[in-house]
């Protein structure tokens, strides 16, 4: 690292560790802990600061490849200010952090021993983790866990802490309320009478999920512990990019993608070589205005800079250190003394919130102090940035108790050279926005094998797909689909977490040698296994029935339909010919529920149709003309669509207790949703054993009803439990017949 920025944290250290040195009150030590889930690795700490390593000085902490020992990052925290009563004040988090561990009662912060950094991982149990065997001390202030047996609360022994499928999460609960942890020397502002302000920070990472092995979650819940009101507030994300080498970098912002990045200004960098990566910070969740109705969305509202005044940099773009108000003005979007940043590819130059978004630092920059008019820079230098990312207006009232979420994903890439690195970042961070806005509705592997039922000899034609039925439209959908290698594997990449059915397809319905196949050998979907995907999966292996190729001239045509009025066409119907045990025929329904067996030879035959959602039919035909016509088929639908009652966007989730109950056979479930999220309502036993499901997919912020038909069921006691991101319900109803 450079002296400069040895210098200065060096400073800084010193200043707190004095300042805490006559701190007997709160008795406080600065600790930390890894946070290593995939191929980055990094710390976080009990100040509120993460991506930076305390155990040794002056030494960065989100390390690229894990274990590498290169480094993309020095520190990162976030920042909340604003007016109190007029005055300011600021929760500020840079290089030292102003947040303790505790949290904030009417206006009195408490702490003791059960409030520290709190780490889990995969395969952790309450004998060889402490943090596991302890975490539901912390539930209470947000600590997230997966609810197993879905009754709604933390159960130890039962439910499993930490985030659902992340190799680890980590969470804290913190408040700035100890008046002692303000400190001018915070790096960022800082200084100002407390906030009053809780913060938990949840973050977790996955490994076995393709496409996030170089991505970090952060979630932070704030809570207005205050008795007074914050306005005009305003939020960031303070960050010290060091990608590298400290001297050569760059950044900028893609503010539609809501990003904010650094990355290596010419295609060398002296730790991490040619092509060096690029690595950046991505807004998932923002706050919410809900002083305003409706509430208003706030996103990511600034993206800018400012520089180590060891640098003579413009005194308005230097670090405001030890100025809060200069902290506040940076957070707003603004240079330190209140000036506009300019974009100066325009004429005339046109003031901005988002530096480097329509051009690059290759391009230049304004330094203007006191105005609109300064110097142009028409290629800037390369070296040490700083990066802010700000969230907040001038109408953004926190009231007291009033709650926000902000989620972040820290994520870094490479490519071909320093600028296709920022490519591929951006490709990768709309990823994982489409994973994150899909709850995540992660993405795992399935493989295996096809072969011949009879033999058991290689399948080396068709393709396996994954399927789902949108029980909202009644379509199928191919959630995933791949071609059978010439050794009879297969592997899909792309198949979403939930129930799929797999199923072995060959390329056309008359000239291959087998049919339409269910895993692991089945043709109709009911006596299918359903597979529930929740990580990558092998041995999936398929097992068809053959069709002989019949030299047969005759074809049987008809349609597939529902069956009651109007008599809706069905597609993607299976429909098959039976001849004593040998397949002689094989087709699928069109568009308009039209279907047609060809090359069908003379004698007695079974025809039987089955689809995803509707009942089987069957049929005996004895065929001894040419073209048999109008074999029709109408099936019952016996999924449930779901009914969307109202558009309006709730404040909670909220499952409601069936009515009526007890029922015989039709009842209605009803449940709201606030966020778009991937949703299942499904129906068991008393026994735990699955039913029926309800509804298997993405739902939009609403309120639903969904009918049950118990008509196939005993009479007895049944359960309907409802899962949608992290909220899981479960009711109890009673079928009396």
């Amino acid at each position: 690292m450079k002296t400069q920025k040895a210098i200065t944290v060096f400073l800084l250290v010193i200043s707190v560790l004095f300042m805490l040195a006559k701190d007997v009150k709160s008795q406080f030590t600065m600790t930390q802990k890894l946070f290593d889930p995939n191929n980055a690795s990094t710390y976080f700490q009990n100040t509120g600061i993460f991506n930076q390593n305390i155990a040794v000085q002056n030494m960065p902490g989100f390390m690229w490849p894990k274990g590498s020992n290169k480094y993309a990052i020095f520190t990162t925290g976030l920042t909340i200010a604003a007016l109190v009563n007029d005055s300011l004040r600021m929760a500020a988090a840079s290089y030292i952090g102003e947040y303790r561990p505790g949290y904030t009662t009417n206006r009195i912060p408490y702490t003791d021993t059960n409030f520290h950094i709190y780490k889990v991982k995969r395969g952790d149990n309450a004998i060889n983790n402490p943090d596991y065997a302890n975490w539901g001390t912390m539930v209470p202030f947000g600590a997230p866990y997966n609810d197993v047996n879905n009754n709604g609360q933390f159960d130890p022994g039962i439910d499993i802490p930490g985030v659902k499928n992340a190799e680890q999460t980590i969470f804290i609960a913190l408040t700035d309320g100890f008046a002692e942890s303000h400190s001018v020397s915070e790096g960022f502002g800082g200084g100002t009478p407390s906030l009053y302000a809780d913060l938990r920070i949840t973050a977790w990472g996955y490994s076995i999920i393709p496409g996030l092995e170089d991505v970090h979650f952060i979630k932070f819940l704030i809570i207005n512990k205050n008795n007074l009101p914050w306005t005009h507030t305003f939020m960031g994300l303070v960050t010290d990019p060091d990608l590298g080498g400290t001297e050569d970098d760059y950044i900028g912002c893609d503010s539609a993608r809501k990003l904010g990045y650094c990355y290596n200004f010419n295609n060398n960098d002296p730790q991490y070589g040619t092509a060096p990566p690029a690595v950046g910070f991505l807004l998932l969740k923002g706050a919410e205005n809900h002083s305003i109705v409706p509430n208003i969305q706030i996103g990511l509202t600034s993206v800018n800079f400012f520089v180590n005044a060891g640098y003579a940099p413009p005194p308005c773009e230097s670090d405001p250190y030890s100025e809060p108000f200069g902290a506040y003005s940076f957070l707003k979007g603004f240079k330190k003394d209140g000036s506009p940043f300019l974009n100066p590819t325009t004429t005339p130059y046109t003031p901005t919130k988002f530096v480097y978004n329509s051009w690059s630092e290759s391009q230049g920059s304004i330094q203007n102090c006191g105005g609109i008019s300064g110097v142009r820079i028409n290629v800037n230098p390369p070296g040490d940035r700083r990066l802010l990312m700000g969230m907040g207006a001038e109408n953004f009232t926190m009231a007291p108790n009033d709650t926000q979420t902000i989620v972040v994903s820290q994520l870094i890439a490479r490519g071909s050279s320093n600028l296709n690195s920022v490519t591929q970042l951006k490709s990768l961070s709309d990823a994982v926005r489409n994973i994150y806005n899909n709850g995540f509705n992660l993405f795992y592997s399935v493989s295996g094998n096809v072969k011949y039922l009879d033999n058991n000899q290689n399948v080396t034609t068709g393709s396996v797909k994954a399927f789902r039925l949108n029980t909202g439209t009644g379509q199928i959908m191919v959630l995933d689909s791949t071609g059978i290698l010439p050794d009879g594997s297969y592997q899909l990449n792309n198949v979403p977490q939930g129930d799929n059915y797999i199923g072995a397809v060959p390329n056309s319905t008359t000239q291959t040698d087998y049919v339409f196949t269910y895993y692991p050998s089945s043709i109709y979907y009911q006596n299918a296994t359903l597979l529930n995907i929740n990580g990558n999966q092998t041995g999936i292996n398929v097992r068809v029935f053959r069709k002989t190729i019949s030299a047969g001239t005759n074809t049987v045509n008809g349609k597939v339909t529902i069956n009651i009025a109007p008599y809706t066409a069905i597609k993607d119907a299976n429909v098959y010919a039976l001849s004593g045990s040998t397949f002689v025929g094989y087709a699928v329904s069109g568009t308009n529920g039209m279907y047609s067996l060809a090359n069908i030879p003379n004698g007695n035959l079974k025809v039987f149709v089955n689809r995803i959602g509707y009942s089987s039919d069957s049929i005996m035909l004895n065929i001894s003309k040419s073209t048999l016509d109008s074999v029709n088929f109408r099936l019952a639908q016996l999924y449930v669509s779901v009914n969307q009652v109202s558009s309006e966007v709730p404040d909670k989730y909220l499952l409601y207790q069936n009515y009526p109950n007890p029922f015989n056979p039709n009842t209605i479930i009803k449940f709201q949703i606030k966020e778009s999220k991937f949703t299942t309502l499904k129906v068991y036993n008393i026994l735990g054993k699955q039913v029926a499901t309800l509804v298997n997919g993405k739902l939009n912020a609403g309120i639903y009803e969904v009918p049950f038909n118990g008509s196939a069921l005993a009479s007895g006691v049944y359960f309907y439990r409802l899962i949608t991101g992290n909220y899981t319900e479960t009711k109890r109803m009673v079928l009396f017949k």
